[in-house]
C-alpha cells in the first residue's frame, strides 16, 4: 500500500546550521530557494521551477534542531491542488537527490528516507492484521459482514484490536479495504463505520460492567 515517504536529516547542531549555511549557497539549476519571511526562521524552502516532475515548493523544518534533526514536513504543488503518493514522493525523491544529500554528506549529516509502501502491521498488531486478512479473504464482499461466519470473523478482528491497540486503525482500514483487498466504497464505509461502533461498545462495557 503506498504512502507519502519521510525525510529525517540528523546530526550535531553544529553540522545541521551548517548544513543551513552551505546548501543556501548552492541552489542550482531547477530549484530556487523560495523562503519568505512567513517561513524563513521554520524552515527551508526548495522550489522546483523545471518539468521533470510536478513544479512544487519542498519544506525541510529547521526549527527542531535542538534535537539534532530536520525532517520534511509538506510538498505544495504550484500548478494543481494536490499530489497523489507518486507524484509526492517523485519530488521528495529529486529534492533530497539535488539539494540535500550532496551538502548533508559534506556536513557529515546522516539521512532516513522511509519507504512508499506501508504494511498493516506498522497500524496494527500482527494478530489484529492477520484477523482482518482473514475476514477479508473469505468474506462476501457483496454483504459485508451480514453473514453469520464473516460476522464472527470481523468480530473477532475487532476483539483482538481492541486487546493489541485499537487507536490507528481506523486511520487506514478503509484505504486497506478498498485498495488492497477490492472492496468497494460503500461496503468500506460500513465496515468502517460498524468497527467503529463495535470498538465504542467493547470500551463502554470495559468501563462500566467489567469487574
Amino acid at each position: 500500500m503506498k504512502n507519502f515517504r519521510d525525510f529525517y536529516l540528523k546530526g550535531s547542531q553544529e553540522n545541521l546550521l551548517k548544513f543551513i549555511t552551505t546548501v543556501a549557497k548552492h541552489i542550482t539549476g531547477d530549484w530556487e530557494l523560495g523562503n519568505n519571511s512567513r517561513f524563513k526562521e521554520d524552515f527551508i524552502v526548495f522550489k522546483y521551477l523545471g518539468d521533470r516532475v510536478n513544479k512544487a515548493s519542498v519544506f525541510l523544518y529547521i526549527k527542531n534542531i535542538d534535537e539534532s534533526q530536520f525532517s520534511i514536513t509538506n510538498i505544495i504543488p504550484m500548478e494543481k491542488s494536490n499530489l497523489n503518493f507518486d507524484e509526492y514522493n517523485e519530488v521528495l525523491v529529486k529534492c533530497i537527490n539535488e539539494c540535500i544529500i550532496p551538502y548533508a554528506d559534506e556536513c557529515h549529516l546522516t539521512y532516513e528516507l522511509t519507504s512508499e509502501n506501508v504494511d498493516l502491521e506498522k497500524y496494527m498488531s500482527s494478530e489484529s492484521a492477520n484477523k482482518l486478512r482473514t475476514f477479508s479473504r473469505a468474506a462476501n464482499k457483496s454483504t459485508g459482514s451480514s453473514h453469520p461466519s464473516d460476522e464472527k470473523r470481523w468480530n473477532s478482528f475487532i476483539c483482538q484490536t481492541l486487546k493489541d491497540g485499537h487507536e490507528n486503525v481506523t486511520s487506514i482500514l478503509k484505504r486497506w479495504l478498498t485498495e488492497e483487498d477490492g472492496w468497494d466504497d460503500e461496503q468500506a464505509f460500513k465496515l468502517v463505520i460498524q468497527y467503529e461502533q463495535g470498538i465504542s461498545l467493547l470500551l463502554h462495557d470495559r468501563e462500566y460492567y467489567s469487574d
